[in-house]
């Protein structure tokens, strides 16, 4: 199983790529919002030459139509070979497969995102691949969780369903446990924020300074009331 950061930083990047902790990366505008960044495209750039050398993956800013979602497709490709990540639907709704299959024409990388659930994915979408073409499927698997859902469920469907060059990805990934899960489940990938992944690498917590950590929470809480 191969590890990707949810991070823009390219020193991040380089610094967990350089401790083999991660094979790629993958961004978004959630991402860019949480970071800091202004300039979305400027961002992208900072990211075209490690892209020569890791698979890296990121979304068109824009996700309302499809063909804002082409448009910003196109625009990263311009500034160097992402792959992109297309969600299995618009933020309104309209199904992407068009601009999938437009995409993959272009011989676009693709990495499909938002997946909830096996059935969303239509079977045109990944039929005819190239002896080259590998398609990500993005698996949000918190997202899952928050509806009740079994997301290594859904990872093992998709693997079962489809040609072994659709490689799964174990997204929206919060805590380690998952991603022990995910290994079990036999995830192609995992995507995780880059504090997850160095506490992967890392020494493991005590447990108890892990109670403690969180005492410390209810401590300050308390301070802050008066107590």
């Amino acid at each position: 199983m191969q590890f990707l950061a949810d991070t823009f930083s390219l020193e991040v990047i380089e610094k967990l790529a350089h401790q083999a902790a991660i094979s790629g990366a993958t961004s978004n505008t959630a991402i860019a919002a949480k970071e800091g960044i202004a300039n979305y495209f400027d961002a992208a750039e900072s990211l075209a030459e490690i892209a020569h050398q890791l698979d890296v993956s990121i979304s068109p800013p824009a996700l309302d139509t499809p063909e804002a979602l082409l448009k910003g497709a196109l625009i990263l490709r311009s500034i160097g070979p992402f792959r992109i990540k297309i969600p299995i639907t618009t933020s309104a709704g309209t199904p992407t497969h068009d601009v999938i299959m437009r995409l993959r024409g272009l011989q676009v990388p693709i990495n499909i995102t938002a997946v909830l659930d096996a059935g969303q994915l239509h079977s045109s979408m990944l039929e005819d691949l190239q002896p080259s073409e590998t398609i990500l499927v993005s698996v949000f698997a918190g997202r899952c969780r928050d509806i009740g859902r079994n997301p290594s469920e859904v990872i093992r469907q998709v693997r079962s369903e489809h040609p072994r060059s659709v490689k799964t990805i174990w997204a929206s990934t919060r805590d380690l446990q998952s991603i022990v899960e995910a290994e079990s489940a036999c995830s192609d990938y995992v995507t995780a924020r880059p504090e997850l992944l160095l506490r992967r690498i890392g020494p493991p917590q005590s447990l108890d300074e892990t109670t403690q950590d969180v005492l410390r929470e209810f401590q300050a809480a308390a301070d802050k009331m008066g107590y």
